[in-house]
């Protein structure tokens, strides 16, 4: 259930019309993925683009805030950060598909499925949510758990486990991509 504490602290749900920017931009999204614009697609389009809206914008006030407090939570996230992080995300993918795909593929079969666990605070839920669903995309790698900061993680293999479980800096690191998709100027 959602909190229900005031919005001002940034922890209450917003209100209904707060939850309308969300949902446009999720309707745009919608239109250019499906590509159809009949009556019917876009009646159910419009209809899922507000109810999730209306079900997640809830998620968004949670504290602490995305963003200064006082403002509203679509305003202050990183759209334009998020941006530059789905290209390098789809790249991670389309590495992934295929390194999966030369094991599956090999006549050796290099498969040596690992589940790993790692702790890695990160200031939002939403952060963490994003972490996880892109450890899920990149095949290879299923987020099974996320607790807190601690994450468990099912790979195909060793080498798919590794980049999770290293604390070195670079540029393919998912984590610290993450971390930098939701840097506040607090931090």
């Amino acid at each position: 259930m959602p909190p229900t504490n005031n919005s001002q602290n940034s922890t209450g749900p917003l209100p209904f019309y707060e939850s309308a920017p969300l949902a446009g931009l999720l309707f745009v999204f919608w239109v250019i993925l499906s590509g159809k614009i009949d009556l019917f697609h876009l009646a159910a389009g419009a209809l899922s683009s507000v109810a999730i809206a209306v079900a997640t914008c809830w998620l968004y006030a949670l504290s602490p805030p995305l963003g200064p407090a006082g403002r509203h939570p679509f305003w202050t996230f990183p759209w334009i950060r998020l941006v530059g992080y789905v290209p390098w995300l789809a790249t991670q993918i389309v590495v992934s598909s295929f390194q999966v795909a030369q094991i599956v593929l090999s006549p050796k079969m290099k498969i040596r499925p690992t589940v790993v666990k790692f702790d890695y605070p990160l200031p939002h839920n939403i952060a963490r949510a994003t972490l996880a669903n892109s450890i899920t995309l990149t095949p290879g790698t299923v987020t099974i758990d996320v607790r807190g900061d601690e994450y468990v993680v099912h790979a195909l293999t060793d080498d798919a486990a590794e980049p999770l479980l290293s604390t070195q800096p670079s540029p393919s690191n998912m984590k610290e991509r993450i971390r930098t998709l939701f840097r506040t100027n607090e931090n």
